[in-house]
């Protein structure tokens, strides 16, 4: 699945910082579980922008929102937050 953003002009987008970084990110659903519920996810969100999380049941919302909040460490990747 792909993310969509709303569209921004280019002036924008290059000059918005970005604060939350994933890289191939994998995490699992909960500390010390070892099934994956993030899969390679990549993403940015720059300064201002705003993102909403949508997708059915087991989708890895809650999963994405405890990696980024360092509940659970991800299993590889990188997850950088405000540079």
């Amino acid at each position: 699945r792909e993310l969509q953003r709303h569209p921004r002009s280019r002036r924008e987008r290059r000059s918005a910082e970005v604060i939350v970084s994933l890289r191939d990110l994998r995490a699992a659903a909960a500390p010390g579980a070892t099934a994956e519920a993030l899969r390679g996810l990549s993403l940015e969100i720059r300064r201002g922008e705003q993102l909403a999380l949508i997708g059915s049941s087991g989708a890895g919302k809650t999963s994405l929102l405890q990696a980024l909040a360092c509940a659970v460490p991800p299993l590889s990747g990188t997850l950088t937050l405000f540079g």
